[in-house]
């Protein structure tokens, strides 16, 4: 029996619109990088053909969306450019995101065959890519003078909208701020999902959702409400049911001993999977509408759910199939109890994963 990862593409239309409602003026991006996040950026781009352009972080994955027929613009986020790639850029719509100076000084040598836009990363703090904050006025000016260059676009990245506190938040805030004075006309990008559900004050004129689109909330430790849909529900089957004594332990290491006498169901899922290896005891699973608890340690293919509990209308019996996460468990749950993001859960599940159409089968 297959584990399965379900994707509800109309979940993440759902998404999209909420992003777009919680952005006002401002024009949503869809973040369609990695796959996107897992659940498959062909068809979230067809599924959210109405979206001005999206964003993927490699040329590779930009022209896997061409290839595919995709037709909007793409903002490529994180690529070494060169004179052949700009090349590439201006006869595919690419918008590529220059960060650094050498970047800027080849654009200005190369002859294009069509005008390009492009957007100009600063590194107000994060400290990962983009042109200092403090050379940013020169070397602004300087792109904008290039002939081939027929828009500039201003972003950066915050290094921690999802955190509790402000400060950094609105630290790099001011920073971009004081560059964006200096160039009025320019538009401007700062928000990924957290500042996006965090505040209008961070939205400017283009923002860039990405796990909020899959479901997942970036301010869920905050308790925050964001009315996101479900998108990936993710299933194995129930390999075996046995009863063990108090005293005894489950699965390797011996992590956890029974404190009753029990019912463990083995699950056909472990970290070859996807499944986080440091998921803790108590990490929820849901079977047959119920939720029990993970007990043992997690190996490469299999988990160990304490069922014990199970009331006898819901008899749990091999075949039974156990939701991951999804609707009744939520994927940030399992992620903080395996000392993980959310991110990481979508994005890391194994070849042996068969992904569906949440329509084309039926639920469990």
């Amino acid at each position: 029996m297959h584990i399965l990862a379900r994707i509800d593409f109309s979940a993440i239309v759902q998404n999209f619109y909420r992003a777009q409602e919680l952005a006002g003026d401002s024009v949503v991006i869809p973040v369609i990088k990695a796959n996107a996040y897992g659940h498959g950026a062909i068809q979230v781009a067809q599924a959210l053909n109405g979206a001005a352009l999206f964003a993927v972080a490699r040329m590779s994955e930009a022209q896997q969306l061409r290839d595919a027929g995709v037709q909007q613009p793409l903002l490529i986020l994180s690529e070494t450019w060169h004179a052949e790639s700009f090349q590439l850029a201006s006869e595919q719509n690419y918008v590529p995101v220059i960060h650094d100076e050498h970047s800027i000084s080849l654009l200005d040598q190369v002859a294009l065959s069509s005008p390009i836009d492009v957007w100009l990363k600063i590194d107000t703090g994060m400290h990962r890519l983009g042109i200092y904050s403090d050379g940013a006025y020169d070397q602004i000016n300087r792109l904008k003078r290039i002939d081939c260059v027929r828009s500039v676009c201003l972003m950066t990245h915050f290094a921690t909208a999802d955190a509790s506190s402000c400060d950094f938040l609105d630290a790099q805030y001011q920073v971009f701020q004081d560059i964006q004075r200096d160039h009025p006309s320019l538009s401007s990008s700062m928000a990924n999902s957290a500042a996006l559900l965090r505040s209008q004050t961070y939205h400017a004129d283009f923002v860039r959702p990405g796990i909020m689109l899959y479901g997942a909330d970036p301010l869920f430790k905050l308790g925050s409400d964001a009315q996101l849909a479900c998108t990936m529900q993710l299933t194995a089957p129930v390999l075996s049911v046995r009863r063990i004594h108090k005293g005894e332990s489950a699965g390797y290491n011996r992590s956890w001993y029974a404190g009753r006498d029990s019912l463990i169901a083995t699950v056909g899922i472990g970290y070859a999977d996807g499944y986080p290896r440091h998921a803790k005891n108590g990490t929820p699973v849901a079977i047959n509408g119920k939720i029990y608890p993970l007990v043992g340690t997690v190996s490469m293919d299999m988990i160990c759910v304490d069922v014990t509990d199970a009331p006898l209308e819901a008899d749990i019996k091999v075949g039974a199939r156990a939701e991951l996460w999804g609707k009744q468990v939520n994927v940030n749950d399992v992620a903080l109890s395996g000392d993980t993001i959310a991110y990481e859960l979508f994005t890391s599940l194994g070849r042996r994963v068969t992904y569906v159409d949440l329509d084309s089968v039926s639920s469990p």
